[in-house]
């Protein structure tokens, strides 16, 4: 047998893996993964992964990868913006988008705000935020706000 005829042999008998066929498969480039367009192909874990980053503290953030559409969830603790050019910064920078943010004020906050509510007062950016404990810019409280967007 030469090399020739075991060539033709492989090429007859081995075919394109599919979910019901076993065979061969190409493992895919991270483009390739980031595209999502090709089935013939395989993910390996490190491709998976690419893209994931977390820090899981008091001021943390999850940020899915590209190919799950690069979401960020992200939470802090931080105290009350004192002045309308006082901003808060998020835990890490939105590349795109603050989809929306939440703010709970800490029980402890002093000033006699127990009976209020956090508000956002403003989204200024992808990197800051103002808010107020209740109604206005002080610095009187301390609260945890939750924000995501990609």
């Amino acid at each position: 047998m030469s090399v020739a005829g075991v060539a033709r042999f492989v090429a007859r008998t081995v075919k394109q893996a599919t979910e019901a066929l076993a065979g061969l498969a190409r493992i895919g480039t991270q483009a390739e993964v980031n595209a999502g367009t090709d089935d013939t192909l395989i993910v390996t874990p490190k491709k998976l992964r690419f893209g994931v980053a977390y820090s899981l503290t008091q001021n943390g953030y999850v940020a899915l990868p590209y190919w799950l559409g690069g979401f960020i969830f992200q939470w802090g603790y931080v105290y009350e913006s004192q002045g309308v050019s006082d901003y808060r910064n998020f835990t890490i920078p939105f590349p795109n988008n603050v989809f929306g943010m939440n703010i709970t004020i800490e029980a402890a906050t002093t000033g006699g705000h127990a009976g209020s509510f956090g508000h956002v007062v403003q989204v200024v950016n992808r990197n800051a935020f103002l808010w107020s404990v209740g109604g206005s810019l002080g610095g009187a409280g301390y609260g945890y706000y939750w924000a995501w967007g990609n």
